[in-house]
């Protein structure tokens, strides 16, 4: 695209974290419109410190309940993190 901007040295897209109320929902929600098929699942996680407001823009006391991997195709792989 003639014009077009980019930042240097992106070379694609690993994955796109989405934070989710109900992990389930969203896991079916992806499964139902994009054929997503579940990787792995981790947590829970809570820390004493400010991690979830820096990382996660999260309230600082916040938890991740459960953080599930999808696999889309051949894309970026999505990662859904239920939190609290």
């Amino acid at each position: 695209m003639e014009g077009a901007r980019c930042i240097p040295g992106v070379a694609g897209i690993d994955h796109i974290g989405l934070t989710v109320p109900d992990i389930e929902m969203a896991a079916k929600f992806f499964a139902d419109l994009l054929g997503a098929k579940p990787l792995y699942d981790v947590g829970p996680f809570a820390n004493a410190d400010d991690w979830m407001a820096t990382h996660l823009a999260g309230h600082p006391r916040g938890r991740i309940n459960r953080l599930r991997v999808l696999e889309v195709a051949n894309g970026p792989t999505l990662e859904l993190i239920e939190v609290t």
